[in-house]
This record gives C-alpha cells, sequence and structure tokens, in this order.
C-alpha cells in the first residue's frame, strides 16, 4: 500500500483541526459569499467554513482526499468537492469568487516559481474586486538561515501514531526534499516513507510575486494566530487583497 493512501485513513488524526485558522479564514467573509479552498485535503476547512454558510468548493489532486472530503461533508449543500490539479483554477472556477485560500505547506509543492506566479495571475483573475488571497506555508527563511533539518514529530498517542518530519535542503539546487514517516502501531510497527520535492519560497519573493501581479494590502504573519512574522516564525502567513 502506497504512502498517501495510508496517510488518507489517518490524515484528520495527523492533521487535526485548528480553531485560531478557522477564525483567521472567516475573519473578513461574510454569510453566503463564494470561497476557493485549493489543495483541500480531506475538506476539513472547507467543511468549517461551510457550517458557516459560505459557498466553498475544495479542490485537491488527490481522488482519496476528495472521497474522504465528500464523506465527512454529510451532504452539506453548500460545499463540493472536485479533483483537479489547482493549476486548472480558470477551467473549474465558475464566476468570481471572495476568497480563495491554499495552506498546510501545499503551494511549495509547486517547484517552479513560474508556475507559482501563474497561479497567483489565475488567482487575481478569479477573485472579485476586494477579495482576498490567504497563503500559509512553513518560514523557509527560517528553514534557511538556521539549518532547520527537521519539524516537531507529530504524535497521536492514542491511537499510537507518529508523523516523523525532515528537511534537507539542496543548495545548488535551491529545493528542500522532505522526507516523512509514518508509524502505525505499538508492537508491531507499520512504517510508511516518502519523499517529496519542495519549493524554498521566501518571504519577501512571494511578496515580490504578489504585488508584481497586482495584490496589494499585504498583512503577513508567522501562524494563524496573529504573531508577527519574523525569520525565526515557524510559519510564513499572508492575506492579499485585489484592489
Amino acid at each position: 500500500m502506497g504512502f498517501y493512501e495510508e496517510l488518507s485513513k489517518y490524515y484528520d488524526i495527523v492533521f487535526e483541526k485548528n480553531n485560531a485558522t478557522v477564525e483567521f479564514l472567516l475573519e473578513d467573509l461574510k454569510k453566503h459569499q463564494k470561497v476557493i479552498d485549493l489543495a483541500c485535503g480531506s475538506g476539513t476547512y472547507s467543511i468549517e467554513l461551510a457550517k458557516n454558510k459560505m459557498k466553498v468548493l475544495g479542490i485537491d489532486l488527490d481522488l482519496d482526499m476528495i472521497n474522504l472530503a465528500k464523506k465527512k461533508s454529510n451532504k452539506l449543500e453548500n460545499v463540493n468537492f472536485v479533483c483537479e490539479n489547482m493549476m486548472n483554477l480558470k477551467n473549474i472556477a465558475k464566476g468570481e469568487y471572495n476568497s480563495i485560500f491554499c495552506i498546510g505547506n501545499s503551494l511549495v509543492h509547486i517547484t517552479d516559481r513560474k508556475a507559482i506566479k501563474t497561479l497567483f495571475k489565475d488567482i487575481y483573475d478569479v477573485l472579485e474586486p476586494q477579495g482576498e488571497l490567504i497563503v500559509q506555508i512553513i518560514n523557509y527563511d527560517r528553514i534557511i538561515k538556521y539549518n532547520v533539518d527537521h519539524l516537531p514529530t507529530i504524535k497521536r498517542d492514542k491511537e499510537a501514531l507518529e508523523f516523523i518530519r525532515k528537511y534537507d535542503y539542496n543548495k545548488e539546487e535551491d529545493l528542500v526534499y522532505f522526507n516523512s514517516e509514518l508509524i502505525i502501531g505499538n508492537e508491531e510497527n507499520h512504517r510508511y516513507e516518502n519523499t517529496v520535492t519542495l519549493l524554498p519560497l521566501r518571504k519577501d519573493e512571494l511578496e515580490l510575486m504578489l504585488l508584481d501581479i497586482g495584490f496589494s494590502h499585504m498583512e503577513f504573519y508567522g501562524g494563524f494566530n496573529k504573531i508577527p512574522y519574523n525569520d525565526k516564525a515557524y510559519a510564513t502567513v499572508v492575506r492579499a487583497k485585489k484592489i
């Protein structure tokens, strides 16, 4: 069984819902506004926004994740999930949207800066005037400057589960090799390993990309709890407006 197929069974245990994230995503929204969740995973935040009366479209490339999201949505009429590549956004989205978000370090799975900028342009075109883009990634300024080679291991004692995350930055390639290991069970452990290549997108270049596309009124934070951004913060979070 493949790594992601196995991870999908435990996805919501590994990545628990964070209330601060929900509050951040809802902050500038009014009831019945239209939202897109790019790389929605199992749909946790799409569903939370739908419960708060938003009209939500969740997009993810992984069919197992989309099937899980549909199952979890419990037939909510104001949320829809599609298995698609977010690079095809302009072919998927119908009409204009009030908010589009891409969180969970998903953006940097796109390892081509030109492709990311194309995606930002498509997002800009799909947003209505005054619409917002929210992005959250790992703080790669911290990873590189301080030679961070791992993230905290996620442990769920009740389920006898560990998710180990290690980062290997290749300076010559300017890429990060994200090596993860899912360990399940106490006595007879089942181990599933995976390596994926990530783009170490720094805060300044992210800001320049967004400015170049036309976004403005950018707010940067070190997390969804709105701690100030600095090079020691765990995450890079930005809220950008289409004015």
